[in-house]
C-alpha cells in the first residue's frame, strides 16, 4: 500500500483555493459542462436512461446554483467601469468599459433566469431575457478578446525593445541584467495573455451556439466549457499561491 506524503503547503494552498468563490465556481463550471458532454455522448452510445437523467439533473442544478452565486456581482463590474474611466490608453479603456457593461447586463438577465426557474418571480418573456443575456455575454467576450489582443501587441513591442537593448549591450561586452529580467517577465506575461485570448475565443462559441449563430453540437459546447473552466481554474490556483 503506497504511502501518502502530507504537504502542509499544498494543504494550505487547496484551502485558499476552495475558500475563493472563483475557485469553487471553476470546479462547478467544469462539472456542469463536462456533464453536458457526457449527456451528449451517452445519448449516442446507449447510456441507461437513469444515468442520463442523473447527469442532466447534475448539469441543470449546477447551472442554477452558479446563477444564484453570481447574483450581485453586477456591482463588481460597475465598480470596474468606474475605475476604467481613469485609464489613459483609449483602446484599453473602451474595451474594459464595454466588457464590464455587458457583463453586468448578462448577469442581470442571468439573475432573472434564476429567479424564474426558482419560482421567485415569473417572467412571461423569460426566453427573450435569456437570449438577451446570451447576446450581452457574447459582446463582453468579444471586448475581452480585443483587449487581450491589444495587450499582446503592446507586449510584443516591449519585448522587441528589450531584446534590442540586450543585444546592444552584448555587442559592447556588457550584461544588461535589468533588460534580461524584464524580458523574462514580459514573456511570462505574453503567455498569460495568449492563454486568455484563447479562452475568450473558445468561450465565445458558447453564447454564439446558444444564439444559433454557429452550428455546434451540445457535446462540443460541453467540452469547450470544461476546457475554459480548467484554464480559469489553473489561473486561480496560481493566483492563490
Amino acid at each position: 500500500m503506497s504511502s501518502v506524503v502530507y504537504s502542509p503547503q499544498l494543504h494550505e494552498h487547496i484551502v485558499k483555493y476552495l475558500a475563493s468563490s472563483v475557485g469553487r465556481d471553476r470546479i462547478h463550471r467544469f462539472v456542469q459542462y463536462f456533464s453536458r458532454f457526457l449527456v451528449w455522448h451517452g445519448q449516442r452510445n446507449g447510456y441507461e436512461k437513469e444515468t442520463l437523467q442523473r447527469l442532466t439533473n447534475l448539469m441543470n442544478n449546477l447551472g442554477s446554483t452558479r446563477k444564484l452565486m453570481r447574483v450581485g456581482r453586477q456591482f463588481e463590474f460597475i465598480r470596474t467601469i468606474q475605475k476604467a474611466a481613469s485609464i489613459k490608453d483609449d483602446v484599453a479603456r473602451i474595451t474594459i468599459t464595454v466588457k464590464n457593461v455587458f457583463l453586468a447586463l448578462w448577469l442581470l438577465c442571468d439573475s432573472c433566469s434564476w429567479a424564474n426557474s426558482a419560482g421567485v418571480i415569473k417572467f412571461d418573456n423569460i426566453k427573450e431575457i435569456s437570449r438577451r443575456g446570451q447576446k450581452a455575454w457574447l459582446v463582453a467576450l468579444i471586448a475581452s478578446l480585443l483587449n487581450n489582443l491589444h495587450k499582446l501587441r503592446l507586449n510584443t513591442q516591449r519585448i522587441e525593445q528589450e531584446t534590442k537593448a540586450v543585444r546592444a549591450a552584448k555587442s559592447k561586452g556588457i550584461e544588461e541584467l535589468s533588460s534580461v529580467a524584464q524580458l523574462k517577465t514580459l514573456r511570462s506575461e505574453r503567455t498569460k495573455l495568449a492563454v486568455a485570448a484563447v479562452a475568450d475565443s473558445l468561450d465565445m462559441m458558447i453564447p454564439a451556439s446558444g444564439l444559433d449563430l454557429i452550428p455546434i453540437e451540445s457535446g462540443i459546447v460541453g467540452l469547450i466549457g470544461a476546457t475554459t473552466a480548467i484554464i480559469g481554474g489553473v489561473n486561480q490556483w496560481n493566483a492563490t499561491a
